[in-house]
Order: structure tokens, then C-alpha cells, then sequence
């Protein structure tokens, strides 16, 4: 039996949390943050920064298909808009709305929406590959 990173009383980083929920009629991306849907019920929706995150899609999903999202713990995989994280940055709904990912944001005000955690170590790509989520914090 295999462990996932994240799991387990030794590690560092505590266990990771999923839930299993429906995309609305757009599919999702492993990756991207994902925000409640009023319209459709509990179905989840691409994020933006205007929108309240819940998680991040641990897998693709098919446009009303299910799947599961990350709500609280590590992740290993995550979109990200800007290509300079530090390990310790915030990590922000992108004030795109196409962009269903995360940005590091300078200008409170302008740039970024809800927290959605915190970078673990630097990256230089866009992907984020050391996580921690937990969405909590609107600030839009």
C-alpha cells in the first residue's frame, strides 16, 4: 500500500483532505481553484477572484462530470499565472477570470482575490508542485 506525501504522523505537512464534487456544465482542469456554483446548486465552477475558493481540482473533470477536489491539506499540483513563487507566498485566486489558477499578488486591491494557501518551496514554471491549501481568507 502506497502513502501519499502529506499523510501519515511523521510528516510535516498535515493529512490532505478530499471531497468528491460535480463540475457544472464546464469542465475543469487538475489544477485549477474551484469555487462553489450558486446557479447549480453544490456543483463546482472554475474560480475567480470574486468568488469564495473551496479547493483545488486533484483531477480533470468532465463537464458535468465528478471528481475530486483537494479542500484542505498538501498539493502537488497547482495552475499558477505567475512564474517567480517564493517558498512562504500567499497564494491568491487570480484576478483573471479565464485563469482558474493561482497568483502571488502585490496590490492587494487590484490584483488577487481569496487566499487559497501558501507556496512550499520556490517555483520558476507554472506549476506549483508543493502546497499547502486552505482556502479561508476573502479579501475582495
Amino acid at each position: 500500500m502506497s502513502k501519499q506525501i502529506g499523510t501519515g504522523q511523521s510528516n510535516k505537512v498535515p493529512g490532505t483532505i478530499y471531497a468528491t464534487v460535480q463540475a457544472t456544465a464546464a469542465t475543469i482542469a487538475k489544477g485549477d481553484i474551484v469555487a462553489l456554483s450558486g446557479e447549480t446548486g453544490y456543483t463546482v465552477i472554475k474560480c475567480t477572484n470574486v468568488m469564495t475558493p473551496v479547493g483545488v481540482a486533484a483531477e480533470d473533470f468532465a463537464a458535468s462530470g465528478w471528481g475530486k477536489i483537494i479542500t484542505r491539506g498538501f498539493c502537488n499540483y497547482l495552475t499558477c499565472t505567475a512564474t517567480n513563487i517564493v517558498d512562504g507566498d500567499l497564494l491568491y485566486c487570480d484576478a483573471n477570470s479565464d485563469a482558474a489558477g493561482v497568483t502571488v499578488g502585490d496590490d492587494l486591491g487590484v490584483e488577487v482575490g481569496a487566499i487559497i494557501g501558501v507556496a512550499l518551496q520556490a517555483q520558476t514554471g507554472t506549476t506549483i508542485t508543493a502546497a499547502y491549501i486552505s482556502p479561508a481568507i476573502q479579501l475582495v
